[in-house]
């Protein structure tokens, strides 16, 4: 009852940092103190970006997405909702949505559970190490990311499990490492328990104990430590650039489901868009290709992040108006479902 309660009374606030707007908030900070559990945050675009904040409440943070003036039609404005300093959710903050917002610079800190990270412009995503906390039900979709990293440094008993990794393009690499218990085997604390499915991963991938599936893996020279214990993670119909040559062709080896040597050359449309080029080319012959990367599968990539709510993506006000012919606007919005 509680739980419905906070939903029919949640309210929706606006922040935008120009003196110039009417807006409930200047600041995410001041927004976070006054909101209630469950209300939702409109980040709005702006020519200043907004100081990041520490999130203990269940809310939902959307942007006006990024890239915006490189795919049409995006929003009638190519301003980026941006942030320029760490965003960390700390407990309390289960349950809560980030969407549509362009953190470039800094990194978004994951200290709880029940999180959804989507259609967002991220320089890192940092999985905080903890002493004996286990995280679970992060769902990380559809961002474009240059870095994601975490892992057992100190000790034992941190553990994430129940991570939904899809649609996301990984410029950089995926790391998470692991702690040995002994030094002359490869006992290693399986801390990382998750599925990743129709990725783009531009670097290397550090996983363990995951399943991977439909992802497209682009480096040339990828690092064979994703199959070096090939029995903690299930590796299917994936495609790879070229995976560098191993000694032990028994534990190491490719399952054959899964696609080496792939041309990445003919398998992108390529373009300008820097995230658009990323879409795979209709008359490649791959057989698994229509399966793989960020725009197939279940939740396909949405080209610069915008957020599933309708958005005005041209709008014309005249600059003079007079008294008796009042104002005439043209608006056309979408849906963004």
């Amino acid at each position: 009852m509680i739980a419905i309660a906070q939903t029919l009374f949640a309210k929706s606030w606006r922040i935008n940092n120009n003196p110039d707007v009417q807006a409930d908030f200047r600041t995410l900070a001041d927004a976070h103190i006054s909101a209630s559990s469950g209300d939702t945050i409109y980040l709005e675009p702006s020519l200043k970006c907004y100081e990041g904040f520490t999130c203990t409440k269940k809310l939902v943070l959307i942007g006006a997405g990024y890239f915006l003036s490189e795919n049409s039609p995006t929003q009638s404005s190519p301003l980026n909702s941006v942030v320029c300093g760490d965003i960390t959710f700390n407990p309390g903050s289960e349950g809560s949505e980030m969407m549509g917002i362009s953190i470039s610079n800094n990194t978004v800190n994951l200290k709880t559970s029940y999180l959804v990270i989507r259609r967002n412009l991220i320089k890192t995503i940092l999985f905080v190490y903890q002493t004996e906390v286990t995280l679970n039900n992060l769902f990380i979709t559809q961002n474009y990311i240059y870095n994601i990293t975490g892992g057992v440094y100190l000790g034992h008993n941190y553990f994430i499990e129940g991570l939904v990794f899809s649609n996301n393009i990984v410029v950089n690499d995926f790391g998470f490492s692991y702690i040995k218990n002994k030094s002359d085997c490869p006992c290693y604390d399986q801390a990382l328990y998750g599925q990743f499915t129709n990725n783009v991963f531009l670097g290397n991938v550090n996983i363990e104990s995951s399943t991977l599936r439909n992802n497209i893996f682009y480096k040339s020279d990828f690092s064979p430590n994703l199959l070096k214990y090939n029995a903690y993670n299930t590796i299917e119909e994936n495609i790879f650039a070229k995976v560098l040559p191993w000694s032990d062709v028994v534990n190491y080896q490719i399952p054959s489901s899964n696609i080496d040597n792939a041309n990445m050359g003919t398998l992108f449309v390529g373009g300008a868009s820097t995230d658009g080029k990323w879409q795979l080319q209709a008359s490649n012959s791959i057989p698994i290709k229509d399966k793989c990367g960020a725009f197939n599968g279940l939740n396909p990539y949405v080209l610069s992040g915008i957020p599933d709510v309708p958005t005005i993506y041209y709008l014309n006000v005249p600059p003079i108006v007079n008294q008796k012919d009042g104002i005439n606007v043209t608006i056309k919005a979408k849906s963004n479902n």
